[in-house]
């Protein structure tokens, strides 16, 4: 399932992420020796649709003869048969970002032989580019709070979100050896200069500094939940259509990373055999807790912060609605 490679194939960056499979098997690993040996690990296309971290690398390797480099790096290009399609993944594959974890499918053991792979070269850091569906900032995601961790997400953005959950994601492999962080730079194809600029920078670092959170002048938040409707569930965004279990308010994502308090509507229920669910990071269901009804609205019950709500209906059955935050004071 897994192409290995020493050097970066004539003529790949010279393609875009929809004609990868003219040069590409499949998911590639590409490891690049330089001067420093501990590598810079870098992954993109782990849901083939996000496609601003292939355009940074290729705009990177503008500047960079990979004959030539001043410290070893690790490429992995992820999902390229959904990237051909221009789709997050196809439909009989599991997530990409979802098989870190370990596990007996052909996905999950490709994920732990690049684990096992990483370990033995020494990663100096990990960087997992992502892209969003809905509206939301630039910002780098850790899922653990030591200084390296938060510096090296501070480098990309002053706005960090901590999570642990999901569990089977990149960068929580990655953690359990080496600084790593997630980047979400906006929606495909935005961000490009700055995550580009970004990978350079962490690349050139000697170490990655260990500073505390309180002199990175950051806003941290905490991931506390998912929220997610039933399986089986119709959603629409059109406030004209009651024919669908659930319908939610038209400018949805622009509440992402917005206090909201309690009883801000977030959109009607037309049905009454489903509800919202709300899992928190340790998978109780806290929906009672976060959601409340009245008539058909649905409400908020109390203060909650939402990230990487969505209106790609695709992906809200695919993974979730969003998540749910709360501020960390560190």
């Amino acid at each position: 399932m897994l192409e290995i490679l020493d050097e970066i194939p004539e003529g790949l960056f010279d393609h875009g992420p929809t004609e990868l499979h003219k040069i590409l098997k499949g998911p590639t690993l590409i490891h690049l020796k330089g001067e420093k040996e501990d590598p810079l690990f870098v992954s993109t296309l782990l849901h083939g649709n996000e496609t601003s971290g292939y355009f940074a690398l290729q705009k990177f390797f503008q500047k960079y003869d990979q004959k030539n480099l001043p410290r070893s790096l690790t490429i992995l290009l992820g999902n390229i048969p959904a990237a051909t399609k221009g789709l997050r993944k196809l439909e009989f594959q599991e997530d990409f970002n979802r098989i870190w974890a370990g596990g007996k499918s052909e996905a999950e053991q490709m994920a732990s032989s690049i684990i096992k792979e990483m370990k033995k070269r020494k990663v100096f850091a990990a960087i997992d580019i992502h892209n969003n569906t809905g509206k939301n900032p630039f910002y780098g995601c850790v899922n653990r709070l030591l200084p390296e961790f938060v510096t090296l997400g501070s480098l990309f953005s002053k706005t960090l979100v901590y999570f642990i959950e999901p569990h089977e994601a990149l960068s929580m492999a990655f953690s359990k050896f080496c600084p790593s962080t997630t980047i979400e730079c906006g929606k495909p194809g935005e961000g490009v200069t700055e995550v580009c600029n970004f990978i350079e920078e962490v690349y050139l670092l000697d170490e990655i500094p260990r500073k505390r959170a309180h002199e990175l002048d950051m806003q941290i938040y905490h991931t506390l939940a998912r929220i997610m409707v039933p399986v089986g569930a119709t959603v629409t965004f059109d406030q004209e259509d009651k024919s669908k279990d659930f319908c939610f308010i038209k400018d949805f994502d622009d509440l992402n990373f917005e206090e909201l308090a309690p009883g801000t509507l977030l959109g009607h229920r037309y049905s009454g055999n489903y509800e919202i669910m709300v899992n928190d990071e340790t998978g109780v269901d806290i929906s009672d807790q976060i959601i409340s009804y009245e008539g058909d609205k649905i409400l908020a019950k109390t203060t909650i912060i939402p990230s990487m709500f969505t209106k790609d209906i695709k992906v809200i059955h695919q993974d979730c609605l969003g998540y749910l935050m709360e501020k960390l004071e560190l």
